[in-house]
């Protein structure tokens, strides 16, 4: 290639700019895949980022993985301890409980300041639970609270909508004739026009997330209607968020009534963060 490319520079012709080269030296380094909530992977990002931008260019702590071995459990626990990394509003650990299923090959990339590298390939991935203990029906206090105060912050009306009436009328108006005589056609294009102003506004995907997993704590099942109804939001957008958090009973006692699904009943969203074996 490069000596196809020499020739080319000599006989006049216009060549590519190279591409910057692929580092490879950790390629087969073994990488733990973990899903965390958003809330968490973005004060993880905001301190990487003011890390990233500081002078001294100092590493950040974000938290340890603990392992525990117990006599009467066949495998170890395993733990990301977040009280270690001095963040504020953050639970104290995560319960990692390790998929089973098969892993589809990844390999995980980085670009540090233009220096583009292989960082391993991905050998476990890890689903979490929001406590110290892993048990989904005993929830971290420090998280509780904090889903709390989100969930009463995506309740609070941020938005307001107000149907404006009609102007006053003008008889002199030019165009009133036509309104008379065609009286249907203009209650038509009316009552068109107020259907505009009275759609439902979407709200942000995290604030309906939000609502939503108060609206579960408050009632463990929700028909469809129901929960638009409580939202008050657009059917396809609904049911978009609604399918990443909630599943559809299709059958049995609870036929068509939707319920959280199990990683989610202790954890609102998430985010995919690389971790590297030890």
């Amino acid at each position: 290639m490069a000596s196809s490319m020499s020739e080319a520079a000599r006989d006049g012709g216009e060549t590519s700019t190279s591409a910057a080269p692929l580092h490879v030296d950790n390629a087969n380094r073994s990488v733990w895949l973990l899903k965390v909530p958003n809330f968490v992977a973005k004060k993880w990002r905001g301190e990487c980022d003011r890390a990233a931008k500081s002078s001294e260019g100092h590493s950040v702590e974000l938290g340890k993985v603990r392992i525990t071995n117990s006599s009467t459990e066949q495998t170890p626990g395993i733990f990301l301890d977040l009280a270690a990394s001095g963040l504020d509003n953050m639970p104290q650990a995560i319960h990692l409980r390790e998929q089973t299923d098969s892993i589809t090959p990844t390999v995980v990339f980085a670009d540090l300041q233009g220096r583009l590298s292989a960082e391993g390939r991905v050998k476990r991935k890890f689903d979490l639970v929001m406590n110290s203990s892993g048990d989904l029906d005993v929830l971290d206090p420090a998280y509780r609270q904090l889903n709390r105060d989100r969930s009463a912050k995506a309740a609070a009306k941020t938005r307001t909508m107000q149907v404006l009436s009609e102007a006053p009328s003008s008889q002199m108006r030019p165009g009133t004739m036509q309104r008379v005589s065609f009286g249907n056609k203009e209650t038509t294009r009316k009552r068109f026009e107020k259907g505009q102003f009275e759609r439902r506004a979407r709200m942000e995907k995290d604030d309906l997330e939000n609502l939503l997993f108060r609206l579960f704590e408050r009632q463990s099942r929700w028909n469809f209607i129901q929960l638009q109804k409580e939202t008050d939001q657009p059917a396809v957008w609904l049911k978009e968020v609604l399918g990443e958090v909630a599943v559809l009973n299709k059958r049995g006692a609870h036929a068509n009534l939707w319920e959280l699904k199990k990683e989610y009943r202790a954890a609102g969203g998430s985010d995919d963060v690389e971790m590297q074996d030890a």
